[in-house]
């Protein structure tokens, strides 16, 4: 080995031996790797009371020592021993006042007491660290054992104690002001028990680990090479998340509780057996928990109240706990398999946790690794809520109270976000599937906010399942607590209210709070009992720009077109509308509002608007562009339609038609909008016997208007009034009068129609019995 030593030794003489006088020795040993002093006397050359030996031991480096031990070369650090050996009367003992060993420092006295059989420990350790102790064997001196469990490289399968092992009576009392092993610590360790005929009972400890203080005791049965021990611990306001942590089990997990309480038992003679044997019960009160998204760490605050967490060998794993969160009670369970199952050598251990949120249901089951590795799981989650609503806490959005809502979906996480597979959307009778993606803003991706990719197909929607009259995406028009109507009161008190925290989603912070990209695609739109076809419905939201691109839904006959954007411009809206819709039959909206309405008829429209408005009620106050519109009435219930047109269609209609056999073909107008104030390119109403031509203004911003109406017979009658009406005011309260004027011209028309009507027969050509052709041309513009 190439290491020079040098040792020397003096003792007493042979005479000294003969006469049975006090024997003295010394011993030296030196090299450059180790010195070792030992010196003593037995005391009339026995080993009686009286004798004693002291040992010193110095070493510069333990790495130096590897060439002799056989230990790795990889650790350094002193050695300092120092210690005495007393023969006593009635008692045998040994002091190390001074123990350096690497990073471990200490003090130890240990006495023996023959009579009784009785061993006596009193030790304190500044440092003790187990985790130097084990790399300073070599490992590859060390013999194979096969292993009955895969273990990653430890052998669990050793027995801990040896055979034939005498236990004696003993007190131990040992303080440690730091413990390490591995990656784990404990500080200020104190324990202090008794053993007697190889029981321990009851013996109390306390240490301080990640930051928190455990008070305990301990029961140990040491018999035929097998080990029980019994465990109770309590601690108070503990820092779950880091204890977690410390045992990396997971990471970034932020739980404290104000009490907790745990009862271990093991029993075996390996550790394999202690492992598999283990029954673990805990329980706590009080605390908080913060589920935090793995990207950007923003958390769900919840309030802890009580919970409980059981394993055993045959038990099966459970944790229970209950609290609030957001606001809202909570109960929260997960289930695993039993500590015996959980170590027979299986790579994934199954999990299931349900989560009940007021009355809303939750539940995810997947196979976990230890440590749990949040990237490499596949989570089959399903959820249960009677309203969309119910997430306005957790999204910051006030959402449409849509429901009742069912969700399922198989999620998995990679270095981008979370992936969604066979995502399914319940809602009503409504079935949507398809998949999805959710990127949180994370500094590798330069989002400002999260992405969602949503892409969905249904064999069929109904639109009665999305019919949510009181809720509204614009911000709120009026001063909040201010109801003015019965049916507002009724929506405050049956419509969810959203957090104080969700804004509107049409609002300049709602439309900020994600960007999203959405498909849906559906074979058949229903309402109600009417089929309407195919449709879909494609938006997306960028940088706080929505754009409706498009809403298509085939009818038949026709078709519904509808496409445009809205992004915020200060406190107000930048909006594009456009709309083409042919041929739809408005008695779909009617049936809405009372099922067994006869009304029906064909409507088509097109809209180009541009307008900067805050709330629906306001789009037009500002609108510019064009809307053209006709509609073929064939029962008509303006009662079932609250709008201000259709009233004064239905206040219209019966002057032209009272006590008049002939049939309304068409209503068209085509209408030029600017900056809210309105005026029409062309407007009619056409029956089988009279066409009408009428003149409009309207301005939105003050809600009143003036229109005229010029009845023309679509052949000369003789006695014929065509009496002209005029109709003004505002959109709610407006009134039919016939100017002076005009009835002036009706009485000269009316008497002079004998001599005018027979030459007009001769000479002019009747009006078209129907002029829905004119209708539709004025429509579109």
């Amino acid at each position: 080995m190439n290491i020079p030593v040098r040792v020397t030794a003096n003792a007493g003489t042979l005479q000294d031996i003969l006469q049975k006088r006090d024997w003295k020795t010394t011993v030296q040993f030196n090299s450059p790797v180790l010195t070792v002093s030992g010196s003593g006397l037995l005391a009339a050359t026995e080993w009686q009371p009286g004798s004693w030996f002291n040992l010193d031991i110095t070493s510069k480096d333990a790495s130096l020592l590897s060439p002799w031990l056989g230990t790795a070369a990889s650790i350094n650090g002193e050695i300092d021993f120092k210690g005495r050996l007393d023969y006593r009367h009635g008692s045998i003992v040994f002091d190390t006042p001074s123990l350096t060993l690497m990073n471990t420092k200490g003090k130890a006295h240990l006495a023996w007491h023959p009579d009784t059989n009785l061993l006596e420990l009193n030790s304190h350790f500044r440092r003790l660290d187990f985790t130097q102790f084990g790399q300073f064997v070599n490992k590859e001196e060390l013999p194979q054992v096969e292993q009955t469990a895969p273990t990653q490289g430890v052998n669990l399968d050793v027995p801990l104690l040896p055979e034939n092992l005498v236990i004696a009576d003993a007190n131990l009392n040992l303080t440690v002001d730091r413990m390490l092993w591995a990656d784990q610590a404990l500080s200020k360790l104190s324990f202090k028990g008794e053993v007697r005929d190889g029981k321990m009972e009851n013996a109390p400890f306390q240490a301080y680990y990640a930051g928190s203080k455990f008070v305990g005791d301990l029961s140990l049965v040491l018999s035929d090479q097998n080990l029980s021990a019994a465990l109770t611990l309590s601690v108070n306001k503990p820092n779950i998340g880091a204890v977690l942590h410390q045992l990396n089990v997971a990471d970034n997990l932020k739980m404290s509780l104000d009490k907790a309480s745990l009862s271990l038992s093991l029993s075996g003679k390996t550790v394999l057996e202690l492992m598999e044997q283990a029954s673990v019960k805990t329980s706590f009160t009080g605390g908080e928990l913060k589920v935090a998204d793995t990207y950007t760490g923003k958390a769900i605050d919840v309030f802890l109240k009580n919970g409980e967490f059981v394993t055993g060998p045959d038990t099966a794993t459970h944790l229970t706990l209950t609290g609030t969160a957001s606001g809202l009670p909570l109960t929260l369970t997960m289930d695993s398999l039993s500590l015996k199952q959980a170590n027979d050598g299986r790579a994934r251990v199954p999990m299931n946790v349900a989560v009940t949120l007021g009355d809303s249901y939750f539940h995810a089951k997947s196979d976990v690794v230890v440590p749990l590795e949040l990237m490499t799981m596949t989570v089959y989650i399903d959820a249960d809520s009677p309203s969309l609503a119910r997430f306005n806490r957790f999204t910051g959005a006030d959402l449409p109270p849509y429901g009742p809502l069912k969700i399922s979906a198989s999620m998995t996480m990679d270095e981008l976000g979370y992936r969604l597979k066979d995502f399914v959307i319940n809602v009503g009778s409504s079935t949507l599937t398809g998949h999805g993606d959710i990127f949180p803003p994370q500094q590798s991706n330069g989002l400002k906010r999260p992405m969602l990719d949503m892409a969905f197909s249904a064999p069929f929607i109904q639109l009665d399942d999305f019919n949510i009259p009181h809720w509204s995406a614009w911000l709120p028009n009026k001063e909040d607590g201010e109801i003015k109507t019965p049916s507002e009161q009724i929506a405050a008190k049956e419509t969810p209210q959203p957090s104080s925290d969700a804004v509107p989603v049409v609002s300049p912070k709602g439309l900020l709070l994600a960007d999203a990209n959405f498909k849906l695609d559906v074979d058949e739109v229903r309402s109600g009992k009417d089929w309407l076809g195919a449709g879909k419905l494609y938006w997306t939201l960028d940088d706080g720009r929505l754009t409706l691109q498009p809403l298509n839904v085939q009818i038949p006959g026709g078709q519904i077109h509808i496409e445009g954007d809205i992004a915020a411009k200060g406190e107000m809206f930048d909006i594009n509308l456009n709309g083409d819709v042919k041929n739809f039959d408005y008695g779909v909206i009617a049936r809405q509002v009372d099922p067994e309405t006869s009304m029906y008829g064909k409507l088509s429209t097109k809209f180009e608007l541009k307008s900067l408005a805050n709330t629906p009620d306001t789009l037009m106050e500002n609108a510019t562009g064009f809307i053209g519109f006709a509609a073929w009435p064939k029962a008509f219930d303006a009662h079932l339609i609250d709008l201000w047109a259709v009233s004064l269609t239905d206040a219209i209609i019966p002057n032209f038609t009272n006590d008049d056999p002939s049939q309304l073909n068409c209503v068209a107008a085509g209408l030029e909008i600017n900056k809210g104030d309105m005026k029409q390119r062309e407007m009619v109403m056409d029956t089988s016997r009279i066409h009408v031509i009428g003149n409009f203004d309207a301005h939105y911003k003050t809600r009143d208007f003036n229109l005229e109406l010029t009845p023309v017979s679509k052949r000369a009658q003789i006695f014929g009034l065509q009496t002209p009406v005029a109709i003004e005011g505002k959109f709610e309260d407006f009134s039919l009068n016939v100017p002076w004027s005009e009835i002036i011209k009706t009485t000269v028309r009316f008497t002079t129609s004998p001599i005018v009507t027979p030459l007009r027969w001769l000479f002019e050509e009747p009006l078209p019995k129907d002029a829905s052709a004119e209708c539709e041309r004025i429509w579109q513009g």
